[in-house]
Formats: structure tokens, sequence, C-alpha cells
């Protein structure tokens, strides 16, 4: 999971070098979680959200729609195996891909077109408190500086219409 974590993160972020390598990196390491889920079911969350994470970076209407799919899949998997990391990011990537409008990230975060006006905007800042919930329950610090960015992103957006 590491080096898919990794791999990813480092395309979300849009390093150049990471873009142009990484992305078949992530794909073969998806390939081995989900491979591993089949035997292990403990497996099934994080690899679903690789899954997921994979096909939004691709960004197509379909692959968006189909990681939406995958984060919710891992949301139940986590709550029914009560693996409440797992669903903290579970929670996160459905906030995120809310927040964002359905299109991956670009940039920054603080560059990010926040769409007030999108149906997915309300559901969007539930799923990015859930998250807060529980990663602050497994002291997952990194992760809760991102959510709350984009939270403090949510509030001055609000106020600055």
């Amino acid at each position: 999971y590491a080096l898919a974590d990794i791999c990813l993160r480092l395309h979300e972020q849009r390093h150049a070098q990471a873009r142009a390598r990484g992305l078949a990196v992530c794909r073969e390491t998806t390939k081995v979680l989900l491979s591993h889920a089949r035997q292990a079911a403990f497996w099934r969350p994080r690899a679903l959200l690789c899954e997921g994470r994979l096909l939004w970076l691709r960004g197509t209407t379909r692959d968006v729609q189909r990681a939406e799919v995958r984060f919710r899949q891992a949301l139940q998997e986590s709550e029914r195996m009560a693996m409440p990391y797992d669903e903290g990011l579970a929670h996160m990537y459905l906030g995120l891909l809310g927040a964002f409008g359905g299109g991956p990230p670009r940039g920054p975060i603080a560059e990010a077109s926040l769409r007030e006006g999108d149906m997915r905007w309300p559901a969007a800042r539930l799923h990015l408190r859930q998250a807060q919930v529980r990663l602050a329950e497994c002291e997952a610090v990194q992760e809760q500086a991102q959510v709350s960015e984009v939270l403090r992103l949510l509030a001055a957006d609000r106020t600055s219409r």
C-alpha cells in the first residue's frame, strides 16, 4: 500500500517526473492490492481507495463516476470491518471528490475551484467532517491537515459569495 500511496500522492500533486513514470507503478501496485484483497478481506478497503484514486486521476467523466463508486465501496467495507482509518480515508476522498466538483484536484488545494452551487457541495462537507472525526481517532495528522484545509477553503468560499 505504501508504494501505491506515495505514487498516487506525487501524481495528485502534479510532479512531472512522477506523472510520467508513476502512473504505471500506481496501476501495477493497485493490481497487487486488489489481488491481496481477494485473498484477505482486510485489504479490500485500501485497495478500493487506491483504485478509486487512480480512476479519479484519469479524469474522464466515466472514470470519476467509477472512482466515486469505489470510494463508496471502500466506505461500506471499512465500516463493516470497523476500520476507522480506512473509513476516514474513504470519507476524505468522497469529500474531496465532491469539493472539487468531480474533477481531480489540479495544483495546490488553495487553487482549486470549489463549487458551492454543485449538488455535491453539502455532501462534500459532511464527508470531510466525518473524515475529521475518524482520522482524529487514528491520529492521522497529515490527512487531518488536508481535510482541515479543504474545509477552511469551503468556509472561505461560502463567506465570499
